[in-house]
C-alpha cells in the first residue's frame, strides 16, 4: 500500500490490506466497526459529520478513487420488523431527561426531556435562538451537555460518540462542503471515516448523487454549486451510510419546489416504508404537517409543548373546526349570522366561504339551517383538524400573553 493510501486509511481507522488479521482486528469484528481512533482521526469525523470542512490536501482524498458503474440498490438500515422498527430495539430511538446546556451562563436547551420512537418523524419546531441546532449537536456527541442525559438507539452520545454518528445521519442547516473538493469527494469521505470500505463508499455516494440529480456533476468541484445544489450533496452526504436516525436541520431550504416535494416524499417514505426515525427542525410549518407523527416546540431552550398535533390542539381549543363553502369569501353580513348562531365558538373569512368553529357536529344542521334562511347557500361543510402551523402560533402567541 502507497503512502498516500496509509495515510487515507489511517483517518477512517483502517490500516492495510481488508482482511480482519491485517487490519488488525479479530475475526469476529463486523468490517463497519472501524478501530478505536486516534484523537486527530476522532477531530477530523467530528468535523465531517457535522458540516465543516477538513483542512487537509485534496490530493489525498483523491487519490486512488475509481469511476466504478453505479449500482442502484434500495436503502437498507438492518434487519426489520414488518411494522418497519429496528428488530430486537425495545427502547426509544433518541430519549433526552434534564438536558441542559448553556453558552455564556445563558442557556441553549434547558432542562429538555422527550422522547422519540424507533421509525417516527418528530418536528422540532421554534423560532431562531430556541435550541434546535443546539439539540442536535447534543443527541450527535458535537456538544457536551452541562446537565442530564441523552440516549440515541441505546448509546450515549457523551461515552460512544462514534457509534453514535455511525448510525445516524446529520443534515447541517448550512451544507458544510469544502470547495477544494468534488462532489463525490465530498459524499464518499465522511463514509470512508466511518468505516465504509471505499468501493462501497463510491458506489453508494454515486446512487446518492443520481437520486438528488448531482451525478451529471460528481467530478465538479463544489465551489460553484448554488444554495440549492449544495443541499442536493448534503442530502446525498446524510443518507449515504444508510443511517437507522436522521437529524434534518431544514433539509427544503433553498431547494425549488418540485425538489422540495421530492425531498418531502423521500423523508416519509424512510420513515413510513424503511422504519428510519427522524428528528426534523423546519421552519416551514406545512412541511412538519404533511410529515411528523409528534411536534416538539421549543422556546428559549425549554420545552413548550410536545405530542401529536390532534391531542395539542384538544389542549388549546374545545370545538370542532369546520370549513364552510359558500361559494367565494364570507361577507361581513355573513360572517354575522355565523358568530350569532348557537354553538359557533368563532368564525373567520377564508377563501372558499368561512372557517368557523363549532361545539361539536350537532351545532352543524343548525348553523347550516341559520345560513340557508337567511339566504346564504352553503355548498358544503368539511370538519377539519387545525393544522402544525395553527397550533404552532397559538402556543407562540399563548407564551407571549
Amino acid at each position: 500500500m502507497c503512502t498516500l493510501c496509509r495515510r487515507a486509511a489511517g483517518l477512517v481507522g483502517v490500516v492495510g490490506p481488508p482482511d480482519a488479521a491485517a487490519a488488525g482486528r479479530p475475526a469476529s469484528t463486523p468490517p463497519w466497526r472501524a478501530p478505536t481512533r486516534s484523537a486527530p482521526a476522532r477531530a477530523a469525523l467530528r468535523t465531517l459529520l457535522m458540516g465543516t470542512s477538513i483542512r487537509g490536501s485534496p490530493q489525498m482524498y483523491r487519490h486512488g478513487m475509481s469511476g466504478g458503474r453505479k449500482s442502484i440498490r434500495p436503502l437498507r438500515a438492518g434487519p426489520r420488523s414488518r411494522r418497519g422498527t429496528l428488530v430486537g430495539m425495545a427502547h426509544a430511538a433518541i430519549e433526552t431527561s434534564g438536558l441542559t446546556r448553556s453558552f455564556a451562563s445563558r442557556p441553549a436547551v434547558d432542562q429538555l426531556t422527550f422522547e422519540v420512537a424507533p421509525g417516527e418523524v418528530v418536528a422540532l419546531l421554534g423560532p431562531n435562538g430556541a435550541g434546535k441546532t443546539t439539540t442536535v449537536r447534543l443527541l450527535n456527541g458535537v456538544l457536551r451537555p452541562d446537565a442530564g442525559t441523552s440516549r440515541v438507539l441505546g448509546l450515549d452520545p457523551v461515552a460512544d460518540g462514534d457509534a453514535v454518528r455511525r448510525r445516524t445521519g446529520v443534515l447541517t442547516e448550512t451544507a458544510g462542503l469544502d470547495d477544494r473538493l468534488t462532489l463525490l469527494e465530498n459524499v464518499v469521505i465522511p463514509a470512508r471515516i466511518r468505516g465504509m470500505s471505499r468501493v462501497d463508499a463510491e458506489r453508494q455516494a454515486r446512487l446518492m448523487l443520481e437520486r438528488f440529480d448531482m451525478a451529471g456533476r460528481a467530478g465538479e468541484k463544489a465551489q460553484g454549486l448554488s444554495t440549492g445544489q449544495r443541499k442536493r450533496v448534503a442530502l446525498a452526504r446524510a443518507l449515504l451510510h444508510e443511517p437507522d436516525v436522521l437529524f434534518l436541520d431544514e433539509p427544503t431550504s433553498g431547494l425549488d419546489p418540485e425538489a422540495t416535494r421530492d425531498v418531502v416524499s423521500l423523508i416519509a417514505t424512510l420513515a413510513r416504508e424503511q422504519g428510519r426515525t427522524v428528528l426534523l427542525c423546519t421552519h416551514f410549518l406545512a412541511e412538519a404537517g404533511r410529515l411528523c407523527q409528534r411536534m416538539a416546540v421549543l422556546q428559549r431552550g425549554r420545552l413548550q409543548a410536545y405530542g401529536r398535533p390532534e391531542d395539542l390542539a384538544a389542549q388549546l381549543w374545545s370545538g370542532l373546526n369546520v370549513d364552510l363553502d359558500l361559494g367565494g369569501p364570507a361577507d361581513d353580513r355573513t360572517l354575522a349570522i355565523l358568530r350569532g348562531a348557537r354553538g359557533v365558538i368563532r368564525a373567520d373569512t377564508s377563501p372558499a366561504g368561512a372557517a368557523v368553529c363549532v361545539e361539536g357536529r350537532a351545532a352543524l344542521p343548525s348553523l347550516v339551517a341559520s345560513l340557508v334562511s337567511r339566504e346564504v347557500p352553503v355548498y358544503g361543510a368539511v370538519p377539519r383538524p387545525p393544522t402544525v402551523e395553527e397550533i404552532y402560533f397559538a402556543l407562540q402567541d399563548g407564551e407571549r400573553s
